[in-house]
C-alpha cells in the first residue's frame, strides 16, 4: 500500500509532506575527507598579502569575516541551491543591503578603460560567459538589478545540474558565478567578501572540497577569462589542502606567490598595470561608492 502511494505521488510530481531525497553531493568527497568547521585567516586574507600576516587588513577584519564564514559552513550543510534569499543573507552578514533600484558601479569605468588594453580576441574571451551585462557594460534594458542577479543564480544552478558528477565542470560553473558577480558589482561595498563567502559555500555544498585560499579575492575577477577563473579556484583549493596538511598558510611562501604570477601572467601587463594604477586605484568617488580609492587592489 505504501509503495502504491509513493508511486502515485511521483506521478503527480510530489505530495505535500513527502520529501524525495536528492543526490548526495557530499559523496563526491573522498571517503576519508571530512570538512571541519575550523577557519584560518588565509581564507579571507588574499594570498598576495599573506606575507604581511593575519592582521594586515586590520584586527577587526578577521573578527567580522570569521563569524560570517562559519555561518556559511552551516548553510552549506543544508544543501540548498543558492538564490536571492541566500544572496541577501550573505550581504547582511557583511553589513550590506541589496537594493534592486540602485546600481553600484564605482569601478565600471576603470574596468572598461583598462580592459581595452587587451586585444579584441582576449577581450571577447574574458566577456564570453558574462550574462549580467553586454560587452559595452550595459545592463539589459527594462530589467531591474534584482532580475539581473536572480537570473544569474538561475543560470548558475542550471549549469550545476548539467555538470553534476563532473568536478571540473562544476568548478567551471562556480567560476561562472564568481565572474559574473564581479561584473555585476551589485552591492555598495564588500562585493569581494561576498564572493569569497559564496565560493566557500558552494565548494562545500557540492562536495568538491572544504574551501579555497585564493591569491586574490578582488578586482582581478573582471580581468580573468572563464578558464583563468576556474584554474584560480583550483589553485586556491590546493592551497587550502596544503594548509590542512601542514598547518601553515602556503601563500606565505614566496615560491607559491611567484608561481601564481608566472602561471597567470597578464598579456600587455605593463600597459594594463599602468592603466589600473592611473584609473582603477585612484578612481574618483561617486555618489554611491565610498571605497573608491582602491590602492591595494591587484589585477593578477
Amino acid at each position: 500500500m505504501k509503495l502504491c502511494v509513493f508511486i502515485i505521488c511521483l506521478s503527480l510530481a510530489g505530495c505535500e509532506g513527502l520529501h524525495i531525497s536528492r543526490p548526495n553531493h557530499a559523496a563526491l568527497l573522498k571517503k576519508n575527507e571530512k570538512c571541519k568547521d575550523e577557519t584560518h585567516w588565509g581564507i579571507w586574507i588574499d594570498g598576495r598579502d599573506a606575507y604581511h600576516g593575519e592582521n594586515f587588513y586590520g584586527r577587526t577584519y578577521s573578527q567580522s569575516v570569521e563569524p560570517a564564514l562559519k555561518k556559511m559552513y552551516a548553510r552549506a550543510k543544508l544543501n540548498l541551491q543558492p538564490d536571492m534569499i541566500l544572496f541577501r543573507d550573505v550581504a547582511e552578514l557583511v553589513n550590506e543591503t541589496f537594493r534592486e533600484d540602485v546600481g553600484y558601479h564605482g569601478l565600471t569605468g576603470p574596468v572598461r578603460r583598462c580592459l581595452k588594453k587587451f586585444d579584441t580576441e582576449h577581450f571577447n574571451e574574458i566577456m564570453g560567459d558574462v550574462i549580467v551585462m553586454d560587452k559595452t557594460f550595459h545592463y539589459k534594458k527594462n530589467a531591474t538589478k534584482g532580475e539581473q542577479v536572480s537570473e544569474l543564480f538561475e543560470e548558475y544552478n542550471k549549469k550545476q545540474r548539467l555538470a553534476f558528477g563532473q568536478p571540473e565542470e562544476q568548478i567551471r560553473a562556480i567560476g561562472f558565478l564568481m565572474h559574473n558577480l564581479g561584473f555585476a558589482h551589485p552591492l555598495r561595498d564588500h562585493n569581494g567578501r561576498v564572493r569569497l563567502l559564496l565560493l566557500q559555500h558552494e565548494l562545500r555544498r557540492l562536495g568538491l572540497g572544504c574551501g579555497a585560499m585564493l591569491y586574490n579575492n578582488n578586482r582581478d575577477m573582471c580581468f580573468n577569462t572563464p578558464t583563468e577563473t576556474k584554474e584560480k579556484i583550483k589553485e586556491g583549493m590546493l592551497m587550502y589542502k596544503e594548509w590542512q596538511e601542514t598547518g601553515e598558510n602556503p601563500w606565505t611562501d614566496p615560491a607559491n606567490r611567484q608561481k601564481h604570477l608566472t602561471t597567470f601572467a597578464r598579456s600587455n601587463s605593463k600597459a594594463l598595470s599602468h592603466c589600473w594604477h592611473e584609473h582603477g586605484q585612484t578612481a574618483p568617488c561617486s555618489k554611491w561608492h565610498k571605497g573608491c580609492n582602491h590602492k591595494g587592489t591587484s589585477l593578477e
